[in-house]
């Protein structure tokens, strides 16, 4: 256990996940005066791309980034309650279950650094990464929040979330591709 890689890992990962919180509540915003999920959720690209990144060692960053994002951004009642913050970290595992649940299938993995890792340059390794993690999220956090909370979920907010974490992390690598293509052309003109 290195701490400055640790450091510099959780730095990069607070940072981005903080940024794509502050750019989905600013301009997607909420889709309601309760918080049922949105459509377009950017913060789960940042859960995505951390973590295929930096294994485990992004989780921490993960989990208080989401508690202040959930603090600041979005009208949740209450927090830092106990269940509240038992499914911020479920939700910051549900990438790395994905992960683990694709080696389960026979999905071959680097390993190193305590990091599980599909071949992360590859974008249907992400795609697939993203939908598997966006279904853990949206159908098994819900159901936990539905237990814990004494909450009634509908459909409908599953599939918020589900479609919403997708499309999220969509536009992100978009934007993204986009900006390093730009960013190539200005550096090959230079």
């Amino acid at each position: 256990f290195k701490i400055k890689y640790f450091l510099q890992t959780f730095s990069f990962t607070f940072l981005a996940y903080m940024t794509l919180w502050f750019v989905w509540a600013t301009s997607i915003g909420l889709p309601g005066s309760q918080y049922d999920g949105s459509l377009v959720f950017l913060p789960h690209a940042a859960r995505v791309i951390c973590t295929c990144i930096f294994g485990l060692y992004a989780i921490p960053a993960i989990i208080l980034a989401d508690f202040i994002g959930l603090e600041f951004f979005t009208s949740i009642p209450d927090v830092s309650s106990l269940s509240s913050l038992g499914l911020i970290v479920f939700k910051a595992f549900t990438v790395y279950l994905s992960l683990l649940a694709l080696k389960l299938f026979g999905f071959s993995f680097n390993y190193s650094k305590g990091e599980v890792l599909l071949n992360r340059s590859n974008y249907r390794h992400i795609g697939l990464i993203t939908i598997l993690s966006a279904f853990i999220n949206g159908v098994f956090g819900n159901a936990l929040k539905q237990v814990f909370q004494m909450v009634d979920i509908p459909l409908w907010t599953i599939f918020r979330y589900v479609v919403g974490d997708i499309l999220g992390t969509l536009v992100v690598f978009a934007v993204s591709v986009l900006a390093m293509s730009i960013y190539k052309d200005l550096v090959n003109r230079l």
